[in-house]
C-alpha cells in the first residue's frame, strides 16, 4: 500500500501496536490522530511506502473505515485491507539488521 491511497476514516496500526485514524484535509494537513484524540502527527513524513525515518511509526497494518454512532464504536470495528509483510531480524552484535540485508552482503562474498 501507498501513502496516497490512505483515505479518510481508515485506521493505521503503527510499528509499537498503536491506533490510529486517517485525516485528510484537516486544518493541520494530512495528519493520524489517536482514538482517544489526544496526540496526533503528520502523515507527511512518511515515505511513500508507509515507512518512517526511525521505523518508530512504521505503518504496519491498514483498516478500512466502518460506519459506527460514535469514534470508539469505529474503532472497535476495524476490517483488515493491508499487512506489512514483516521481515526476520537478526541481532548481531548488538545490532539488528534484516535478514535481506543480510543475504544481499552474503551475495557479493560467496562464490556464484
Amino acid at each position: 500500500m501507498k501513502k496516497h491511497e490512505l483515505k479518510t476514516g481508515m485506521q493505521v496500526e503503527t510499528r509499537d501496536l498503536q491506533r490510529w485514524i486517517v485525516l485528510l484535509q484537516t486544518q493541520r494537513g494530512n495528519i493520524c490522530q489517536s482514538v482517544d484524540g489526544n496526540r496526533w502527527w503528520a502523515i507527511g513524513s512518511h515515505a511513500n511506502d508507509l515507512t518512517y525515518l526511525d521505523n518508530s511509526l512504521d505503518i504496519m497494518k491498514v483498516f478500512d473505515f466502518c460506519v459506527g454512532k460514535n469514534i470508539t464504536q469505529i474503532a472497535d470495528r476495524p476490517f483488515l485491507i493491508w499487512e506489512r509483510p514483516v521481515e526476520k531480524m537478526i541481532t548481531i552484535d548488538g545490532k539488528k539488521i534484516s535478514e535481506s540485508t543480510i543475504k544481499e552482503a552474503l551475495r557479493e562474498y560467496l562464490p556464484k
